[in-house]
């Protein structure tokens, strides 16, 4: 298995989808801020240009420090996330929110036209 740390240097600006897959591959992130969370994800990383998700993320979990510690921002996070675009063909390339039981600062597990994956951004730490 191959082990790629996502974010070693917090390098700002940067959002992406890793879809899972078997492809040897595992992607690393910390996330959850300051609780610090190791998450790894076996696929494929796909960045995203979608800079209004990306103010969306950092005002929901670094200024209103959502998080996994109360529900009432999932609307919010559905919202912003259902419908971004990902790829592939017309009206089958967008986004949806996966599972809400596992979401943290920047760590979304989404479904994408390929299947679930995981939506990730810069950490906050």
């Amino acid at each position: 298995m191959r082990y790629v740390d996502l974010d070693p240097f917090e390098a700002g600006g940067w959002l992406a989808v890793v879809v899972r897959a078997t492809t040897g591959v595992t992607y690393r992130q910390q996330y959850g801020g300051t609780a610090c969370r190791p998450g790894e994800v076996e696929g494929y990383l796909v960045p995203l240009h979608a800079p209004e998700l990306l103010d969306e993320l950092v005002e929901l979990f670094d200024v209103k420090r959502a998080g996994t510690r109360n529900d009432s921002w999932r609307h919010r996070l559905s919202e912003a996330v259902d419908g971004v675009w990902f790829g592939g063909s017309e009206g089958e390339g967008e986004l949806r929110l996966g599972e809400i039981g596992e979401v943290d600062e920047a760590w979304v597990p989404v479904v994408t036209p390929d299947g679930p994956a995981v939506l990730m951004w810069c950490n906050s730490d």
